[in-house]
């Protein structure tokens, strides 16, 4: 199957558009599996017997984990600095730099499963907010709107 330029674009920010719509209908329902694939790279940059450096490069991440994980490993004491970078959208990696006062690989699995309790407890969180809204906080009514009848003195 062949893709064509469509004829009915004036402009090529409208040839642009047509094609990528085009090349989303050709590939609907294609998933990439990449469970088999390694995922994460550890290199170890410097080691020395109180601190170490380590850029840990995640397959498949982008922003969210980075931006997380990097505010939480700045939360840890033994953390000197983290700082993460996405080289390009294109490119599907994450790459973390960490230098630690400790093993960083150490480090970076301890501010992985502090992430991931976070985000437990945020879920959580929310399912308990949704549940009690759905019970009675608001009325029972979505978006706690009021009727305009209700507003309306007798």
């Amino acid at each position: 199957m062949s893709i064509e330029k469509s004829p009915v674009a004036d402009f090529p920010r409208d040839a642009h558009v047509l094609y990528q719509e085009q090349i989303r209908r050709l590939t609907e329902g294609d998933a990439v599996d990449i469970s088999n694939l390694r995922k994460v790279e550890v290199n170890l940059q410097h080691m020395e017997e109180k601190q170490s450096a380590a850029k840990v490069i995640f397959l498949y991440e982008d922003h969210t984990l980075g931006n997380s994980l990097r505010h939480v490993l700045m939360q840890n004491p033994n953390v000197v600095t983290a700082g993460y970078n996405v080289p390009h959208p294109l490119e599907p990696k994450m790459m973390l730099q960490v230098s630690t006062r400790g093993y960083a690989p150490d480090v970076v699995a301890e501010g992985l499963e502090e992430l991931a309790v976070l985000c437990e407890n945020l879920a959580g969180n929310f399912n308990a907010a949704v549940q009690e809204a759905m019970e009675g906080g608001n009325g029972g009514k979505k978006g706690g709107r009021k009727n305009k009848n209700e507003d309306a003195s007798p």
